[in-house]
C-alpha cells in the first residue's frame, strides 16, 4: 500500500479513541489517516464500558450499527455488564477497515511533529514524514503529541498507587450472570470487580483491578516513574518472581469466586502492573494540532468513564472538522490557517473545562490507599 504525502486529517494513535475519531470523520465525510505504532496490536486491558448512546452522538446511528454488530447484537443486551477491551477495538478496527475514507498505517513510530501556516506534519523514527492538514493526537498518556501542544507540561503526574490488571475465568459451575460490577475492600487497598459480557451474550470471564499504594519504591526502581512524573507501564518481565509470589499469598484475603483467579494470574505473571496517572492539559490544540483522550486527559479509573469521554471527544472534534451530523455546511471548507483554528479551539471550549473539573475531582482518591 503506498503512503500519502498529503492528507486532510491525521490521526496519531490507533487505539479506542484515535479509531472512533477516525469512524466519526468518516461519518461526516471526511477523509482520514490513521497512524499506528504496533505491528499489529495484542490482546491487553480489561473491561469497557460502551454505551450506545454516546457511540451515536460521536459515529452516527448506521456506523454505530455497525461497530455493534461486529461486537456482538447480544453483547448490547447485557446492559450492566462491560465488555473486553480487546472485543471493543476488534470491533472498532474492523469497522475502520471497512471504511473506503479510512486508511489505517500500522507499524509508525511517530517520534517527532510540527506544524506551520501550510500543514502539520509527523515524522517517524524510520523517517517517514506524513503531511495533513489537521494532526490529532490519540497515542495515549505517554502521548508524542503533547510535548509540541503542551511542552511545558509534556509527562503525565503519576497519582501515588498501581493498578494490577488481569481478567480470570469463572469456576466452574458458577454463572457469571449473578454478578454485577462490584468493589470489595481489602484494608487500604480495593479490589474492583468486572464480569465481562462476549459477544454472544454469555459471561465466562471477569476483569479485575488490584488498587495498591505499596509498590511506589518498585516502579521507581524498575524506571516507570521518575519524581512525579509516569514514564511507562513496566514489562510483565521488569516485575521481580518474589513480587508476584506475594501478590499471590495477598490474594487470599478477597473472597469467592474471586480468590481463585487472581491467584492464578499472579501465579503464573498474568498480569499487568499499571501506574495510575492523572493529567490534564492547559491547552489542548495548536493552530493545526490536537491532542484527544488520555493524551488530553488522563484521570482516576474510579471516577472516569473511559471510553464514554473517548466518544465524547471524538464527537466533539468530528463537529469541529467535519461538521455537526448532517450539517456539513459548518465544517472546514479550506485550509486557511485561521479556519482551522477556530475549528479547533471550539473543540477545545468544548471539552478542556468539563474534563478538567472530572480529573480534579479524582485527585483525591490516592489518599484513600494510605
Amino acid at each position: 500500500m503506498s503512503e500519502p504525502d498529503f492528507v486532510e486529517t491525521l490521526i496519531v494513535g490507533g487505539s479506542l479513541a484515535g479509531l472512533t475519531t477516525a469512524i466519526a470523520l468518516a461519518a461526516r465525510g471526511r477523509p482520514v489517516t490513521v497512524l499506528e505504532r504496533t505491528q499489529g496490536r495484542t490482546q491487553r486491558g480489561v473491561a469497557i464500558g460502551l454505551g450506545r448512546t454516546d457511540l451515536d452522538l460521536a459515529v452516527g446511528t448506521e456506523l454505530s450499527a455497525r461497530v455493534i454488530e461486529h461486537l456482538g447484537e447480544d453483547s448490547l443486551r447485557q446492559g450492566p455488564y462491560p465488555h473486553p477491551w480487546w472485543n471493543v477495538y476488534t470491533a472498532l478496527r474492523t469497522t475502520a477497515e471497512e471504511l473506503p475514507g479510512i486508511t489505517l498505517i500500522d507499524g509508525a513510530d511517530v517520534t517527532e511533529v510540527g506544524e506551520d501556516d501550510e500543514s502539520a506534519w509527523a515524522v517517524t523514527g524510520d523517517g517517514r514524514r506524513f503531511t495533513a492538514r489537521v494532526l490529532i493526537g490519540a497515542d495515549g498518556y505517554r502521548s508524542v503529541i503533547r510535548r509540541h501542544v503542551a511542552a511545558h507540561h509534556p509527562y503525565a503526574n503519576y497519582a501515588g498507587y498501581i493498578v494490577w490488571l488481569g481478567q480470570s475465568d469463572f469456576p466452574p459451575g458458577v454463572d457469571g450472570k449473578k454478578y454485577r460490577v462490584d468493589f470489595e475492600s481489602g484494608g487500604p487497598e480495593l479490589l474492583a470487580l468486572y464480569p465481562m459480557v462476549q459477544g454472544d451474550g454469555t459471561i465466562p470471564r471477569y476483569g479485575w483491578a488490584w488498587f495498591d499504594a505499596g509498590h511506589n519504591d518498585l516502579l521507581r526502581e524498575i524506571g516507570a516513574i521518575d519524581g512525579d512524573e509516569v514514564l511507562h507501564t513496566p514489562r510483565a518481565t521488569a516485575i521481580p518472581d518474589e513480587v508476584y509470589a506475594t501478590m499471590e499469598r495477598r490474594a487470599r484475603k478477597w473472597s469467592e469466586p474471586w480468590r481463585t483467579g487472581l491467584k492464578k494470574a499472579f501465579a503464573e505473571h498474568d498480569v499487568i502492573a499499571t501506574p495510575i496517572t492523572e493529567y490534564i492539559a492547559d491547552t489542548v490544540v495548536t493552530g493545526r494540532v490536537a491532542i484527544i483522550g488520555d493524551a488530553a486527559h488522563a484521570q482516576s479509573p474510579m471516577t472516569g468513564a473511559g471510553y464514554y469521554e473517548a466518544c465524547a471527544d471524538a464527537a466533539s472534534i468530528a463537529d469541529a472538522i467535519g461538521g455537526d451530523l448532517g450539517k456539513p455546511a459548518m465544517a472546514l471548507t479550506g485550509n486557511d490557517p485561521d479556519e482551522v483554528r477556530v475549528a479547533l479551539r471550539r473543540y477545545e471550549a468544548q471539552r478542556l473545562q468539563p474534563m478538567r473539573r472530572k480529573v480534579q475531582g479524582g485527585m483525591s482518591f490516592a489518599s484513600m490507599l494510605g
